[in-house]
């Protein structure tokens, strides 16, 4: 992928951004039952972050307003789900997961998108793109100080962190005005030791790390495209779908679905699957553009201290289901 295309992400991502919200300290509660939070277009410029039920039932709107938001992330309890939006003058937000209680974490004068909560609970990484800049990987605080930049290549693009189940590694898309496509890269958590995980001519995008650490899917273009998983080291590459536009993959707390979105019908639509790439499923039926799924299952909930107090983690709850 070229500098050209890497602009035209971020730059779709910018257009699809846009309110004065309450402000709170009280944190919501979880949902009760296994969730997918999402994209949705609600007009031919907006998009809007809604909930359904994994089996693509009950679904809600959770933001408001006519202003673009998208790219959600769970909070490891359930409780908050952060985004970016373009309200104001842009940034990363917060919510309770009820879609109550939206506040800014940080405004930053730069194209600023793809939050991915850590699995603690007291961070945020993100990718930002100030001015001159194709985009770097951010880390800051889940209440919005301390922020940090990880990585720092004026030619470069690095997008999509996922952060591994241990909390110690930062999984991220890497390419830039010397590439022409974009490959899978690995660091601490801290910036230090960046490798590359994928090295093919194809481009590999939106990494996603399985909840046992173990695996990372992702995006490519080789082959055809679809949606992959190879090993954690990069090595085992398996091609899980034949579409060139499925991306987006996100795995279930279990470990054994992978969320997608797929161009196939062909709009972009949410869609489940095994994890070994069988029994591909369309959540949704309507034909209203959808994008970035994410998961979240009460029964694998962490507890999340408030920030400046210990953490407590009362760890994984009952491996049942999804």
């Amino acid at each position: 992928m070229n500098r050209k295309h890497c602009l035209t992400v971020v730059s779709i991502y910018a257009a699809l951004l846009g309110g004065t919200f309450s402000q709170s300290n009280v944190w919501g509660q979880a949902p009760d039952k296994p969730q997918i939070a999402f994209n949705r277009r609600i007009n031919e410029e907006h998009w809007k972050i809604h909930l359904m039920d994994i089996d693509g039932r009950n679904l809600q709107k959770l933001t408001k307003g006519v202003i673009g938001d998208g790219g959600p992330t769970w909070s490891p309890d359930g409780k908050r789900i952060a985004f970016w939006s373009k309200r104001g003058n842009g940034g990363i937000y917060v919510m309770d997961a009820d879609g109550e209680n939206v506040r800014l974490l940080t405004e930053q004068p730069a194209v600023t998108f793809l939050p991915a909560w850590s699995p603690d609970g007291r961070q945020i990484a993100f990718n930002s793109r100030p001015l001159g800049v194709l985009g770097d990987i951010y880390v800051m605080g889940a209440d919005g100080d301390n922020i940090r930049r990880l990585t720092n290549r004026p030619d470069g693009c690095d997008l999509h962190p996922t952060w591994s189940p241990d909390g110690k590694q930062i999984a991220f898309a890497a390419g830039g005005r010397q590439r022409v496509d974009f490959d899978i890269y690995v660091m601490d958590t801290d910036g230090g030791n960046i490798r590359p995980l994928t090295d093919d001519r194809a481009s590999d995008n939106d990494p996603a790390w399985s909840p046992d650490g173990k695996k990372i899917a992702f995006r490519s273009t080789r082959a055809g495209g679809g949606i992959y998983v190879m090993n954690a080291n990069g090595k085992n590459v398996r091609r899980l779908t034949f579409f060139e536009e499925d991306q987006h993959p996100a795995w279930s707390p279990t470990g054994k679905k992978i969320a997608f979105i797929s161009l196939r019908d062909p709009i972009p639509k949410v869609y489940v699957m095994d994890a070994d790439g069988r029994n591909q499923q369309r959540l949704t039926h309507d034909h209203v553009p959808e994008g970035a799924p994410a998961w979240f299952d009460p029964r694998f909930a962490r507890a999340v201290a408030p920030m400046g107090m210990q953490m407590t983690v009362w760890g994984w709850l009952k491996r049942l289901g999804r």
